[in-house]
């Protein structure tokens, strides 16, 4: 099995969403990623940023992995105090793991409709 890990701090998804047009960076860092990743291997990227946020960029498309979110409890700071378990960022950290499809078959390629259609273009 091969594991990519990214959370210690500093957390680079959470660093890389501070900045400028986070969303192209994302994309490119989650394309190498994909690249390094052998199929089936695993991606566990931990976040503050809760699903609702985060959810909508890691399962676009054009990335083929299939991501389930587990939500981790913050430590209590101070043990005397109940945390609001309302807010989710305030209360929890959230664990994406991202397990990348195995790669398709020349026969399944063979019934995508891109690539059907791609072979009529060039008949």
């Amino acid at each position: 099995m091969y594991i990519l890990y990214d959370s210690d701090p500093p957390y680079t998804v959470d660093s890389v969403m501070c900045g400028p047009q986070y969303e192209n960076a994302l994309r490119h860092m989650w394309g190498l990623v994909v690249e390094i990743l052998r199929p089936e291997g695993i991606y566990i990227l931990i976040s503050v940023h809760n699903p609702e946020t985060m959810l909508p960029m890691v399962e676009t498309a054009d990335l083929p992995w299939d991501v389930t979110v587990h939500a981790i409890p913050k430590p209590a700071i101070n043990p005397c105090t109940t945390p609001d378990l309302r807010d989710l960022e305030a209360s929890y950290h959230f664990m994406y793991v991202c397990i990348k499809r195995p790669q398709e078959s020349h026969e399944q390629k063979d019934k995508h409709p891109k690539y059907t259609q791609q072979q009529r273009d060039f008949n």
